[in-house]
């Protein structure tokens, strides 16, 4: 039975990888919780208390919290009409700030007000005060106001949001408080460090008394602070205070200041991939030692990007570095091939693993008889202190014990064979891992996703490239927008659709790896075999097609969302990577079958489809969570039936101009649907009106292959030329219409032409003219005919390479008729014959060598015959039926690309 396919927010495209609290005031009641953040760089694991008898301790009779990792914290029943303070209290060896990843010590404060207090070194001028007040039996509400209008004056706020503001989010305020956090040691030298009756006349700076301090705000009161991340303004104070010399403040970019120190005092891995180490040194100069030892230079630019320059020429750009947590950051780079997301870990230069902060120590019976399953690995930990590393390419043996809480391994790769040690300390679970192999350093960050050997079948595949029982059993598998099939540790299944059940069976594993599910209701076995196992998506094969699906950890997905915390549990990958503003606001995210989800810049959001020949709009307003997580909250107001209350998108691996993602979407408050997906990004959306047609993004500086041997070039100019092979043959003057039309004026001509677009698939459009539907190649270039030597070069151009990949199964023995009867025959042995007829009716045969390179592109090499034959033609998947496939073709003639065309292949 067809069921309505929940295309509003994302349907399934392709492959991938992969402050706080409710708001101020009061409560009905005397009693009630109070939430909110300590922030001097946001404070980990202290202690936070309502400090009833102003002892300057957290008593355990006093309500008491610990902050989490983000400095967040939540106390239950305290009295809110009570006249005490917000005590923070550090815990010796545990405390500390998460910026600089330095131990803290220092007590901070601030008044009980209301439901919401953020406790920071501004609100400690005011909670200070409270124990003299105390002293003086004068803690009066008066007197506690006065104070707080006194600092609130001084320091540029508003007294009524002094204690529930979030200060990282306005510069000047928080770049007071990171310099008065340099000042004041504990709540007891206040008044050694501020006097009060000059902050009366509302002039902070004179009332500081250390000349470093006051200098330090006298810079921060009259500079126009800028940086891309408020860590970055803590980093750059505290440098220039530490140097003593504000000058640095007014010599260079936050930014600049602030990465340079980042950079400089810690050494930085590549765990997102091989692990290698990038040392940064404070001349200039850095070492990768990717391949060997390669050096080079480094500086960060006026923008806040990082340049590395390597001494072979090749030069690397790093556009944005975001903390996920103390270790480990999130990197946007940039290099000759494309953009890159990168995962990078962290470590403070000279730090033992042992000695940094935050970290948990291991013992023995943690790891004993327990495995990490990795996807592409498992390590597992006998009790007889020796180690297993599986993987596709074998196994190998070693130790591991415990060491003053620390985990070391001795042992050698499976791959290469080459021995090495690894050390690694438990943080916010997972395993921060350090190794030296054969004196080459590598870091990486490894979930601690420890299971027992009696629970799973570590042993039962024999670290084969197909199913375990381990991957399968207590899951449930997101397969499309509507479908969820849960398999049970008993064998059994049952797949669900839309919620409701729609087929069950049992499962098993055969020896070969493939996943067999019988049907109870049609009584039939279905057999799927795994192609990649990406953790928290699988990629497999049913019946000749390849299928992704997002995992659950759990037997019941239905499960009550409120916010993408609630996701976590389920599935790891929420949190683990994250998108930020800059990457969704003003962006359009195109999606297979043209859905077209366009963020504006005003935190709303239009998201447009069509189904059944109708066209359906709805509207919301979108943001990024603490989790990194795009959460998409749709209008329930004269919205389309089904329309869902929440998107959540967790972002996987973000491309160049694409994001792999996962989506979850709730309904009533229940999760209903999850799946993996592939966004194209589309450019901006600039003054945020969108239509369901043509955009200027859409079209500005771009070029269409519109079909054999013309190619449309749009300038941003308002112009546009026609070229033929490669020669102009026509042009003109461009603009779009208030219903989205297309319009072109041709000058040869003297005529305009009308485009109506029908469909947006990000790099192939449909569009209409004189009533006839056309297909056009988008690439985003204005200068089409570029020099091609693989289908990498391609990429720079082109969002459909690596959408959708061929098989050689699906080319290999197999005949296809093309555009005017053009017939191709891909013969077993790698050879093809290409049939066509001339305008004027003769027939012409070409032969050729054909393959499926990296990138999933059919490339076929024609054999020298004529002019008028290509070198190479590249055909690139867009998308395929049972018997037909819509295809992108790059032309390729002495090196050069001549042109590109959209076109379909119907299987003989």
């Amino acid at each position: 039975m067809k069921k309505r396919v929940y295309k509003i927010a994302f349907s399934v495209a392709a492959a991938m990888l992969i402050g706080c609290g409710g708001g101020g005031g009061g409560s009905s009641s005397s009693t009630g919780t109070v939430s909110g953040s300590v922030i001097d760089g946001p404070i980990a694991y202290a202690k936070v208390c309502v400090d009833t008898n102003f002892d300057k301790i957290c008593n355990d009779n006093e309500p008491q919290a610990t902050t989490d990792i983000n400095g967040k914290f939540t106390l239950k029943d305290v009295n809110l009409t009570a006249k005490a303070p917000i005590l923070v209290e550090p815990v010796s060896g545990k405390t500390f700030d998460t910026v600089t990843k330095k131990e803290f010590n220092k007590k901070l404060a601030a008044p009980l007000d209301g439901s919401k207090v953020n406790v920071n070194p501004i609100t400690t001028l005011v909670g200070a005060k409270l124990y003299e007040l105390k002293k003086e039996n004068n803690l009066t509400d008066e007197a506690v106001e006065k104070i707080k209008e006194t600092v609130a004056k001084a320091v540029g706020m508003d007294p009524k949001e002094l204690t529930s503001a979030d200060i990282t989010k306005d510069p000047k305020v928080y770049a007071i408080a990171v310099t008065l956090a340099s000042a004041v040691d504990d709540i007891d030298d206040i008044d050694k460090v501020v006097d009060f009756d000059k902050l009366k006349e509302g002039n902070l700076t004179e009332a500081v008394k250390d000349p470093v301090i006051k200098e330090v705000l006298e810079t921060v009161e009259k500079k126009d602070l800028k940086a891309s991340d408020p860590s970055h303004i803590q980093l750059a104070i505290q440098d220039a205070i530490k140097k003593q010399d504000p000058s640095l403040l007014e010599q260079v970019n936050l930014d600049e200041l602030a990465l340079e120190n980042l950079l400089v005092n810690n050494n930085w891995y590549i765990a997102s991939e091989e692990g290698d180490l990038i040392v940064f040194e404070e001349d200039g100069n850095f070492i990768d030692y990717s391949d060997g030892e390669e050096y080079g230079t480094w500086e960060v630019n006026d923008k806040g990007e990082i340049i590395l320059k390597y001494g072979n020429g090749e030069v690397i750009k790093i556009t944005s570095i975001t903390q996920q947590n103390p270790y480990m950051y999130n990197v946007i780079l940039t290099d000759k091939n494309g953009t890159y997301h990168e995962t990078l870990l962290s470590i403070p230069k000279g730090e033992d693993l042992r000695e940094l902060p935050g970290i948990s120590f291991i013992n023995k019976k943690m790891l004993e008889n327990k495995f990490i399953d990795l996807g592409y690995e498992k390590i597992i930990f006998y009790a007889d202190g020796t180690y297993e590393e599986r993987n596709n390419e074998g196994s190998a043996k070693g130790t591991w014990s415990i060491k003053d809480g620390e985990l070391v391994i001795e042992g050698t790769n499976v791959d290469d064979n080459k021995s090495f040690t690894a050390q690694a300390v438990l943080f916010d679970n997972s395993f921060i891992t350090l190794i030296n192999e054969e004196g080459k350093k590598k870091g990486f960050i490894i979930p601690a996703k420890l299971q027992d050997l009696s629970a799973g079948s570590v042993n039962g595949n024999n670290g084969n490239t197909g199913f375990t029982p381990e991957m399968v059993a207590d899951k449930s598998f997101g397969i499309n927008t509507e479908e969820i099939i849960v398999f049970k540790k008993d064998g059994s299944w049952v797949l669900y659709s839309e919620g409701e059940e729609d087929d069950k069976g049992t499962w098993k594993i055969d020896s070969q790896g493939h996943l067999i599910l019988h049907s109870t209701e049609e009584n039939k076995d279905y057999v799927i075999t795994l192609k990649e196992n990406l953790d928290q998506v699988i990629v497999y094969e049913l019946n000749g097609q390849t299928i992704y699906a997002a995992v659950l950890n759990t037997t019941n997905p239905y499960v009550s969302v409120s916010s993408s915390d609630d996701l976590k549990s389920i599935n790891s990958l929420v949190g683990l990577k994250t998108f930020t503003k800059e990457m969704v606001e003003g962006k359009t995210f195109l999606v297979h079958g043209g859905d077209r989800i366009t963020f504006k810049n005003d935190g709303t959001f239009i998201d447009t489809w069509e189904e059944d020949g109708d066209t359906y709009t709805a509207t919301g307003t979108w943001e990024i969570d603490s989790n990194g997580v795009l959460v998409m909250n749709y209008d329930q107001n004269n919205a389309p039936e089904d329309t869902p209350d929440t998107v959540y998108v967790a972002l996987g691996v973000a491309e160049a101009d694409a994001y792999k993602v996962i989506v979850f979407i709730v309904k009533d408050g229940k999760l209903i649907s999850v799946f993996p997906d592939k966004v194209i990004v589309s450019g901006s959306t600039n003054d945020g009106n969108v239509t369901t047609g043509f955009t200027k993004e859409m079209v500005a500086n771009k070029s269409f292959g519109i079909d054999y041997e013309d190619v449309l070039v749009i300038k941003d100019d308002g112009t546009w030329v026609l070229y033929n092979d490669t020669e102009e043959d026509d042009k003109g003057t461009w603009k779009i219409d208030s219903q989205g039309h297309l319009a072109l004026h041709s000058t040869n001509e003297n005529k305009d032409y009308l485009l109506t677009l029908k469909q947006n698939m990000g790099p192939v459009i449909e569009y209409e003219l004189n009533g006839q539907i056309k297909y056009a190649v988008v690439l985003n270039t204005d200068n089409p005919f570029i020099s091609v030597s693989s289908s990498n070069d391609l990429k720079s151009i082109t969002g459909v390479i690596g959408i959708k990949s061929f098989t050689k199964e699906m080319i290999e023995g197999k005949t296809f008729e093309a555009d005017e009867g053009e017939k191709l025959t891909f013969n077993s042995n790698g050879t093809f014959t290409d049939e066509w007829e001339d305008d004027e009716g003769e027939n012409h045969v070409s032969t050729g060598t054909w393959e499926i390179d990296s990138n999933g592109v059919l490339v076929m090499n024609f054999d020298p015959s004529s002019d008028e034959i290509p070198d190479t033609v590249y055909v690139a998947l867009v998308n395929s039926t049972q018997n037909k496939m819509l295809v992108s073709i790059f032309v390729v003639k002495n090196g050069k690309l001549l042109f590109v065309t959209p076109d379909e292949l119907v299987i003989q």
